[in-house]
């Protein structure tokens, strides 16, 4: 059986979602972008390489509609499809986030990745997975991972 430290319990979840989202009100871009991207993983429930391939195109695979508020999915592990609707709190993190933070991010205006590092180079799947565990342990949740926020979703 598989350790249930792995998992979130509810008030771990709602523990980083609230110290996010009062760093984020800090004014640093990297907050900011750590705040919106945790709100994503936790109301989507996506794998790393989901996220890391969300996009602000209707072209593109993975897109999100920002008026509607749904994800729609249609490149994921073993050509699973779907659509997630955000729900209104996380919808409104998304949207501030696509409005106000991510025009201050390098490239932004020409990459089509909903998520972007702090440099403007969009992330890999490896490189998703590595900055939720980065950010997981800064909160104290070592025993967590990416997948965690998947686990919790469903």
């Amino acid at each position: 059986m598989r350790s249930a430290r792995r998992f979130f319990t509810d008030g771990e979840m709602r523990d980083l979602l609230r110290r996010l989202r009062q760093k984020a009100r800090g004014g640093r871009l990297i907050d900011k972008i750590d705040h919106a991207l945790v709100t994503f993983a936790w109301a989507t429930g996506c794998r790393a390489s989901e996220i890391a391939s969300a996009s602000l195109d209707p072209r593109q695979p993975n897109w999100i509609d920002l008026q509607t508020g749904l994800l729609t999915i249609t490149d994921a592990k073993y050509d699973s499809r779907g659509t997630i609707p955000l729900d209104a709190s996380s919808l409104r993190v998304i949207r501030h986030y696509v409005r106000e933070v991510r025009p201050r991010i390098r490239n932004a205006e020409v990459m089509h990745q909903l998520f972007l590092t702090k440099t403007g180079s969009p992330y890999t799947s490896n490189k998703m997975t590595k900055k939720m565990r980065m950010l997981l342990k800064r909160y104290g949740l070592d025993d967590k991972s990416a997948h965690s926020f998947r686990h919790f979703f469903c």
